[in-house]
């Protein structure tokens, strides 16, 4: 099964919409005659989003329009032939939103952990789902995706392991095509200092391990420096490249444009609750 017929039915709705529809899918399982992508049971979706069924599917809006946005800004039209990856899917919750403006014979959803691969191939039956390796490389050619979308993975991956998955997205984008993730806010550093205020000696381990004090934090983004805390997420999301990750936007432009052009840096509150950066590989 293809998402042709979400195309053919769903593309004229606005965006809105389409939101209100996803919405109606969280009980409604078959509308006007056609399966919808079903859902992972609560406990899954809030495990790795923080909140469950409307509260996150209004959220992964939000970044949703944001991708449309900047595709447009970039004059990346967003179409059956356009090729997109979404990056850390998860169990797919921003990748449903895309099943009406794009073709899935070129979208495909990547992550490391093959327990949402499954998910999503369980829920999402019209996708294309791929497991990945902690590093680089992956299995597609060069120069093959217009877009690469991100949410929520560059917030907690390491130094090391998130500057190899820029390279290698360098490498199998486009000429032209755009890379949008998220980061953890700057004023993050807030939330960490509090965890150091409360004691909570898990907090305080991996806080004294990355160094932090509130201060010297904000004059290291400041001055264009990684902020990183490795406490680890469960699982195979070992503290070694998983923790809190904070990217400011001097950083980069220190590391990260001589992989692609950086093309802005949104940190305002209606744009979601972590800060975005977009880049574009020179054309």
């Amino acid at each position: 099964m293809n998402n042709r017929e979400y195309i053919k039915r769903f593309s004229e709705l606005s965006d809105h919409d389409w939101l209100a529809l996803l919405m109606r899918s969280l009980e409604q399982h078959v509308i006007d005659g056609l399966e919808m992508p079903g859902f992972p049971e609560d406990k899954i979706q809030s495990g790795f989003t923080g909140s469950a069924r409307e509260k996150t599917l209004e959220e992964a809006f939000v970044f949703y329009k944001e991708v449309k946005r900047f595709a447009r800004k970039l004059k990346i039209d967003l179409s059956t032939d356009t090729a997109v990856m979404d990056f850390g899917c998860g169990w797919g919750r921003h990748y449903r939103f895309f099943l009406r403006d794009v073709s899935t014979e070129h979208f495909w959803g990547v992550d490391i952990d093959d327990s949402m691969i499954q998910v999503c191939k369980k829920t999402i039956k019209v996708g294309q789902f791929e497991r990945c390796d902690i590093s680089p490389p992956l299995g597609f050619p060069n120069d093959c995706f217009d877009i690469i979308y991100s949410y929520s993975v560059f917030s907690h991956l390491s130094e090391e392991v998130h500057l190899g998955w820029i390279s290698e997205f360098s490498r199998i984008l486009k000429p032209g095509g755009m890379l949008i993730v998220s980061t953890l806010k700057r004023e993050h550093v807030y939330v960490w200092e509090n965890h150091l205020k409360g004691g909570n000696q898990f907090w305080l381990q991996a806080l004294r391990k990355s160094g932090f004090e509130v201060e010297k934090a904000q004059n290291d983004l400041k001055s264009g420096k990684f902020l990183y805390c490795p406490i680890g997420g469960g699982g195979i999301r070992e503290s070694t490249f998983y923790g809190e990750a904070i990217i400011g936007p001097k950083y980069i432009e220190r590391r990260w444009t001589p992989f692609m052009n950086f093309i802005e840096y949104v940190d305002q509150p209606s744009k979601g609750p972590q800060a975005l950066i977009v880049m574009q590989k020179a054309i």
